[in-house]
């Protein structure tokens, strides 16, 4: 062996490889056969019938079905010649025109709807302050008496430095 010469080593590793894959596979193959030798099920198989072809499937309702459709795509075919017809939806590129082409109109602009929500949260500010006026309910609780309480004893420490 010249360990120089890969060319000849990977050629006998692949040979190699390849043989055993074939013995494996040789021997998988025989092993599957004596487990099916092993089966006592013969199963008997009589002969089918020549199958007629099968008759035609009837669908209830499909006649009607295609007539609806035929008749909404005529439809549509009307209602958009109609809107070609009404509102020249490809007119002719001629120096003289004469008409309007319609196009849809624009109802709403910007700076207005800007200046409604602006007048609507100046609204909102305003209801709610008017909701805060009328909260006059201040309960008196222990905490708040007790909270004083200890802020003056504090307080008087504080001052005199000799607690």
């Amino acid at each position: 062996l010249n360990v120089g010469d890969t060319e000849t080593i990977l050629r006998r590793v692949s040979a190699y490889v390849r043989e055993r894959e074939a013995k494996l596979t040789q021997s998988r193959a025989e092993k599957e056969y004596q487990e099916l030798e092993e089966c006592t099920f013969r199963p008997k198989i009589t002969p089918q019938k020549q199958m007629r072809p099968p008759s035609p499937v009837v669908v209830r309702g499909l006649g009607r079905h295609l007539e609806l459709q035929e008749a909404a795509k005529r439809q549509r075919a009307e209602q958009e010649e109609r809107e070609a017809k009404v509102f020249i939806r490809h007119p002719s590129p001629s120096p003289r025109q004469h008409y309007t082409i319609p196009q849809p109109f624009n109802l709403t602009h910007e700076d207005r709807d800007t200046r409604y929500s602006a007048r609507k949260m100046q609204t909102q500010e305003f209801v709610m302050t008017q909701k805060a006026k009328e909260c006059t309910f201040a309960p008196q609780t222990n905490h708040g008496a007790n909270k004083k309480l200890l802020d003056s004893i504090l307080s008087q420490c504080d001052d005199d430095d000799n607690c």
